[in-house]
């Protein structure tokens, strides 16, 4: 089979006419419409505020994102590794919502509740609970996330996370006293 005269590339033809069949003119135009249509697209997009900064109007709805918690470490010495920060409610008369996080390792010491406020939600985590006066996470029972349960008025317990942080969404009625000293009561 003979090879033919002219190359598959003639030299005085430019890269860009190598890119298709019918040459320059096919890619200049699609050079324009790139220009003409997709550079006005990335700018209006470039001006769209990112949906993340948006606020809903407060009139409306209230709304705080994760990365605008803020914590506060709960300072009781029977309550360690154990932060909260508030979504909503004013903490000295309720009600109030609370994100508490529970660090790995940490268990509060047994503890009562004179008001049966407490409704919790494990968002994260496995939460661990006990009853009596004696701690001991060797005894408690697991609670998985996406369980709900309410602590009852004047049962002494104690809860925690053993390998895991845990985090809980806390509804509570009446004061919070995260502050509190006193080891069977937390003064509600």
């Amino acid at each position: 089979m003979p090879i033919p005269s002219t190359p598959l590339f003639p030299r005085n033809i430019s890269a860009d006419q190598r890119l298709t069949p019918h040459g320059v003119k096919r890619f200049a135009s699609f050079r324009r419409w790139v220009l003409f249509f997709l550079a006005p697209a990335l700018i209006l997009i470039a001006m769209t505020p990112v949906q993340a900064q948006l606020k809903p109007d407060p009139s409306i709805l209230n709304s705080v994102n994760w990365d605008q918690l803020q914590w506060f470490e709960d300072g009781r010495p029977t309550n360690p590794g154990s932060w909260y920060a508030v979504l909503s409610g004013d903490l000295s008369t309720g009600p109030w919502v609370v994100i508490n996080k529970v660090l790995a390792g940490n268990f509060n010491q047994p503890h009562v509740h004179l008001h049966d406020r407490y409704h919790i939600y494990v968002i994260k985590g496995t939460w661990w609970v006990g009853a009596g006066a004696r701690l001991d996470p060797n005894i408690s029972v697991p609670i998985p996330a996406g369980s709900y349960v309410q602590h009852l008025t004047n049962h002494l317990h104690w809860d925690g996370a053993k390998n895991e942080d845990v985090l809980l969404l806390i509804y509570g009625k009446g004061p919070f006293h995260p502050q509190s000293q006193d080891r069977f009561a937390d003064h509600d």
